[in-house]
């Protein structure tokens, strides 16, 4: 009767330490999807075939599409990529299969026509078959039009001094 009474407490007392951790792990996952959602860069998260799993909504507005359309596509699908800098997936798949990490820039088309510079950083998470890959983008359009603006007004300068006479 006596190891009846110490099991059933046993079991209760395993059954509030699962309870305990599920709940602890709920609000790990939360605080993660927090600190994700309200990042400044697209998440996006795949199976070992390149099929998203995940995007964030800054990954969402990068590329000008919804989480419904980028579930299940391709990753390099959903992108666009500027048929000039195609050439840049093999050789982004060829380092992710040897070294398990990539970065890149380049340009994808939205579907709205508008063309996007983006910093690609993409890492392997696991080996064989059932690696995954976390890919965050960012958008750095603005910042490339910026530079290539100030480095045209610099070059004009540079441009203008020369033509000046000083005879």
């Amino acid at each position: 009767m006596h190891s009846d009474t110490t099991a059933e407490s046993a079991q209760t007392s395993a059954e509030r330490d699962v309870v305990d951790l599920t709940a602890l792990h709920v609000e790990e996952l939360d605080r993660l999807r927090t600190i994700v959602d309200s990042s400044p860069l697209g998440v996006v998260y795949t199976d070992a075939l390149g099929n998203v799993t995940f995007v964030n909504a800054r990954w969402e507005a990068i590329c000008g599409r919804s989480a419904r359309e980028l579930i299940g596509t391709r990753d390099d699908e959903v992108r666009m990529i500027d048929d000039e800098q195609a050439p840049f997936v093999d050789e982004a798949r060829a380092a992710l299969l040897e070294e398990g990490r990539w970065f890149g820039k380049y340009r994808i088309w939205r579907p709205d026509g508008e063309v996007r510079q983006i910093r690609n950083w993409v890492t392997r998470v696991g080996v064989g078959i059932g690696a995954t890959y976390v890919s965050i983008l960012e958008d750095i359009t603005d910042r490339t039009y910026a530079e290539g603006d100030r480095s045209e007004e610099h070059t004009s300068e540079l441009q203008s001094r020369e033509t000046i006479s000083y005879a």
